[in-house]
């Protein structure tokens, strides 16, 4: 499934059951945008690292045991907590 899956009738003009709330830039709203951008970018590094793993694979056409474990180190590393 991708997104040209979804019906589309409607969506726009339904209520939200959650209205999103209004844009502040109280300490506790900065804080949160700093902690999300923290996530994010602990999540990406290893997974851009891995991707990075992958093409060369792909592109060499080689598949050993060490480079799948180190994909695999890499794929973990994101699952980790920081």
């Amino acid at each position: 499934m991708d997104m040209s899956d979804l019906e589309r009738t409607g969506a726009a003009t339904a209520p939200r059951s959650h209205p999103a709330p209004a844009a502040d830039d109280s300490e506790a709203t900065q804080r949160w945008h700093r902690l999300v951008t923290e996530i994010g970018a602990a999540t990406a590094t290893p997974l851009t690292s891995a991707l990075e793993r992958i093409h060369t694979l792909i592109t060499s056409g080689k598949i050993d045991r060490t480079s799948l474990r180190a994909l695999r180190d890499e794929v973990d590393g994101a699952r980790q907590p920081a």
